[in-house]
C-alpha cells in the first residue's frame, strides 16, 4: 500500500510541477493567467505531496500537514484569482486581490505556532476554505462566463478545471470522514489521474491558452442595448456619475459585468467612450443646478463638485466643450 501511494503521488506532483514550469514560462497568451495558473497547480503540488509524506516518511512531526495546509488554503484563490484574470484579461496584478491571501497567511503562521493538537482542526477549516472557494469560483463562471468572448474550447477549459478541483476537494472532504489508508489511496489516485486527464485535454487544445481564445465573436447588439439600459438606469435613477472616483471598474464591478464589456456597451450604444459619457452627465447635471435655486447658495465649484468633477478646471473644459462658454457666462446669458 505504501509504494503504492509513493508511486502515484510521485506522478502527480511531477505531473503537476512540469505543469506549473511548463505555464510558468509560456510566453503565448495572457502572461499574468499563465502565471496564475503555474501557481494553482503548484499549490495542487504541494498538497499531493502531504499526502505521500505523510505515510512514506513517518515522523514528520506537524511538518507534513503543515504541507497540507498551505497547499490547500493556496488552491481555492489561485483558481478564483485565474478564473477572474481570464474573464477581466488581466495584464498585472490587481494590488486589491492581494487580500485573498491574507486568510491563507493566517492560517500558516497560527498552524505553525499553535500545539499539534489544533491540527485537525485547522485541517477541517482549511477544507472549507477550499470548498467556498470552489463554490465562487463556479458561481464567478455561471455568472461572467455567457458575457464573456471566450471561445468554446476556452469555456470548457474553465469549466472543466474548476470541477476537476471540485473532485480533488470531495477527496479531502471526504478524508474529514474517513482518515485511512485507503482514502489516502483514494486522494492521490483522484488527484493524479485527474491532472492527467486534465492535463491532456488542455494540451490536446492548446490554443485555449492562447489570445485567440479570448477574442471570439463580440456580444451581440441586444446584449449592448441591455447593458446600455442598466447603465442608463443607475445613472439617472442613482446619479451614480456624480461619484467623482467613478470608473469603468468600479461601474462593472457594481453592475457585475467585466470591464471590456461595459466598454465595448458604452462604445457601442452611445458612440463615446465611457469618460465622455460620464462628462455629459456631470455637465448636464451642472447645467441644471445652476439654474436651479435649490443650489444658488453653491459657488461655481461646489457645483463641479456634487456634480462629480473632481477639479474645477476639469470642469470648465467639459463645460466648454457642451456649451461653447465658461459656466459663469452661461448662467449669465440664461438669465440668472
Amino acid at each position: 500500500m505504501v509504494n503504492f501511494i509513493a508511486i502515484f503521488g510521485t506522478l502527480a506532483f511531477s505531473h503537476a510541477i512540469f505543469l506549473a514550469v511548463f505555464f510558468w514560462r509560456r510566453q503565448e497568451g495572457n502572461r499574468m493567467s499563465n502565471q496564475l495558473l503555474a501557481l494553482l497547480l503548484l499549490a495542487l503540488a504541494v498538497r499531493i505531496t502531504k499526502s505521500v509524506v505523510g505515510i512514506v516518511i513517518p515522523g514528520t512531526g506537524k511538518y507534513a500537514p503543515v504541507l497540507g495546509v498551505v497547499g490547500m488554503v493556496a488552491i481555492g484563490p489561485f483558481l478564483w484569482l485565474y478564473l477572474k484574470s481570464v474573464l477581466e484579461k488581466w495584464s498585472d496584478f490587481p494590488a486589491k486581490q492581494a487580500l485573498h491571501f491574507v486568510v491563507p497567511a493566517i492560517f500558516i503562521i497560527a498552524f505553525l505556532l499553535l500545539p499539534r493538537s489544533a491540527t485537525y482542526y485547522f485541517y477541517q477549516a482549511a477544507v472549507v476554505h477550499m470548498g467556498v472557494y470552489t463554490a465562487m469560483s463556479a458561481f464567478l463562471l455561471a455568472r461572467q462566463l455567457p458575457a464573456s468572448n471566450l471561445e468554446k474550447t476556452g469555456r470548457q477549459w474553465m469549466w472543466l478545471l474548476t470541477l476537476a478541483v471540485g473532485l480533488i476537494w470531495t477527496t479531502f472532504f471526504i478524508q474529514l470522514l474517513s482518515d485511512t489508508s485507503q482514502t489516502y489511496v483514494l486522494i492521490t489516485t483522484c488527484a493524479t489521474l485527474t491532472l492527467y486527464l486534465l492535463s491532456f485535454w488542455g494540451m490536446a487544445r492548446m490554443k485555449v491558452f492562447s489570445k485567440s481564445s479570448y477574442t471570439k465573436i463580440p456580444p451581440d447588439e441586444a446584449q449592448f442595448a441591455a447593458l446600455a439600459e442598466r447603465i442608463t438606469r443607475l445613472f439617472e435613477a442613482e446619479k451614480a456619475y456624480t461619484d467623482s472616483t467613478l470608473s469603468v471598474t468600479r461601474l462593472a464591478e457594481r453592475l457585475d459585468v467585466p470591464p471590456y464589456l461595459l466598454s465595448k456597451a458604452v462604445n457601442g450604444v452611445f458612440q463615446k467612450s465611457f469618460p465622455e459619457l460620464l462628462h455629459d452627465y456631470r455637465v448636464a447635471e451642472a447645467t441644471r443646478r445652476l439654474l436651479h435655486p435649490d443650489y444658488s447658495h453653491l459657488s461655481i465649484e461646489g457645483i463641479a463638485t456634487e456634480s462629480g468633477f473632481q477639479s474645477l478646471s476639469a470642469f470648465y473644459t467639459a463645460f466648454k466643450k457642451v456649451h461653447g462658454v465658461t459656466p459663469t457666462e452661461w448662467k449669465r446669458q440664461n438669465g440668472s
